[in-house]
């Protein structure tokens, strides 16, 4: 391996995790990753003092092992690597990368796929792995732990290199084999002089759809904001370029989460937990196909489960109807958006100055929360006439939009864009005409809906009408 002029490990010793091993190299692989878990926190900061506002800035949210098992499991499957054959032949084939390695959580996480695939540690030996970061204590870490398993295995990994370096700044040579990505890039907004992103990630991954060239493959852990930000259309655009398979596993982050850390900036709950996140899989050979999950939400005591089993993967490969790749609350909302995609939206019939006034909250979670009056984070939507009233009632009440917002939305706020932008299909439009009656009785009778939360000490009043509306999905 490369030597590196490491620096101090701040009283951090990284060979603790082999002293006390057991006998078999199989049990290792699985002690040096937890050994990682606890070191990525150590290792993640950069200041003396430890600064958690200092880690946060620099986006560094890194992987539990749970997480780095699942991150390779499902690649693994994507890829059709069930055998200790198929195992060998993608080790052999690739020359992979871990642009931001941090303690090496996904590194020894693909070890320990491989070593459960039946791999020897001769197999082992053969991998070709780039590791770079730009923390020295870091890289240190991960080449002690690899030191430590080649000594106990009795092998040498000599096409194992650490690089000490920014990934963006490194050179690519084009090499006998394809590259294969995979990491969790840093999650940190960039200066807009510095990039045409928002955030570093994209960079990140920009520079690795470069290098992929229709063979390869991309694995990365990234925010949810790579499936349907505005901001990322172009990097979208870039990404389903590419052909094979591209597949979206999206992850919500209450109430539980990915990570165990949050936002810097604020205390607010919902915004200081882990971001919500995208694994995303490129994979250039084979035919095109774009597979997603809905916004997976999970309890922690349920963690074990989601995190131990592949999720539901919906086809969006013929996706149509904007430039988002959806993640389907259920295949009904999928063939609705298909099928009215170029339908008029629901903002035609809003109007700035109609008498006919809805009030929806900007936020949402497990249900459309509709309110009495003007407030601040409200939407006012005003309608001409009141059938045309009852029908945005009937629509923004509906089991129908809540599933629409669960598929397209980021997970917590309910935009302007998100409400006008429904497509209004000619036969949803005819049965909420015909639901008309019962939707001015839901609305008349709206006190019997009524739930409450407290916020900040003060008590927010709303309405949930999707029991007491007529259900669209499937109208």
């Amino acid at each position: 391996m490369k030597d590196i002029n490491y620096g101090q490990n701040d009283g951090f010793d990284p060979s603790e995790g082999l002293r006390t091993l057991g006998f078999t190299w199989t049990a290792q692989i699985d002690a040096v990753q937890q050994c990682a878990e606890e070191a990525e926190r150590q290792l993640s900061y950069v200041s003396l003092c430890k600064s958690e506002h200092e880690r946060k800035k620099l986006g560094s949210y890194y992987t539990p092992t749970d997480v780095a098992d699942f991150f390779w499991r499902e690649l693994f499957v994507q890829k059709e690597i069930f055998t200790n054959r198929d195992a060998l032949s993608f080790l052999r084939k690739h020359h992979f990368v871990e642009p931001a390695a941090g303690a090496g959580a996904l590194i020894f996480a693909l070890m320990k796929r491989f070593v459960a695939l039946g791999l020897t540690p001769d197999q082992l030996a053969e991998l070709e792995l780039s590791i770079v970061d730009i923390n020295a204590n870091a890289l240190s870490f991960v080449e002690e732990q690899i030191e430590s398993l080649a000594k106990n295995w009795n092998v040498v990994f000599d096409r194992v290199h650490l690089v000490r370096n920014n990934f963006l700044e490194l050179r690519l040579d084009n090499g006998t084999k394809p590259y294969f990505f995979f990491g969790n890039p840093p999650f940190v907004g960039n200066k807009k002089e510095l990039s045409p992103w928002k955030n570093l990630y994209a960079d990140f991954l920009e520079k690795a759809l470069q290098h992929i060239e229709g063979v390869g493959g991309v694995h990365f852990i990234l925010p949810l904001s790579i499936a349907f930000s505005r901001d990322y259309n172009a990097l979208r655009t870039a990404i389903l370029k590419v052909g094979g398979t591209v597949c979206l596993s999206n992850f919500d982050n209450i109430p539980d989460t990915l990570f165990k850390s949050g936002k810097p900036s604020h205390t607010n709950t919902n915004k200081a937990n882990s971001q919500r996140c995208t694994i995303l899989t490129i994979l250039p050979e084979g035919p095109r196909r774009v597979l997603a999950t809905r916004l997976l939400r999970w309890s922690k005591k349920d963690r074990a489960t989601l995190l131990g089993r592949s999720p539901e993967y919906f086809d969006v490969s013929g996706y149509a109807f904007d430039k988002q790749i959806p993640r389907p609350d259920s295949q009904a909302i999928l063939d609705y958006l298909n099928l009215a995609a170029d339908s008029p939206r629901l903002g035609t019939i809003l109007a700035k100055s109609g008498r006919h006034e809805l009030f929806v909250a900007g936020v949402a979670r497990n249900y459309i929360s509709l309110r009495e009056g003007p407030a601040n984070g409200v939407h006012a939507l005003g309608f001409k006439s009141e059938e045309d009233f009852l029908l945005g009632l009937g629509i923004l009440s509906s089991d129908l939009f809540l599933s629409y917002w669960l598929s397209l939305g980021d997970g917590f706020h309910l935009t302007k864009g998100n409400i006008f932008n429904f497509p209004l299909h000619h036969t949803l439009v005819r049965e909420c005409e015909y639901n008309a009656s019962a939707l001015r009785k839901a609305w008349q009778a709206r006190q019997r809906f009524q739930k409450g939360k407290l916020n900040s000490g003060q008590m927010t009043r709303s309405f949930d009408l999707t029991n007491a509306v007529p259900s669209l999905i499937g109208a």
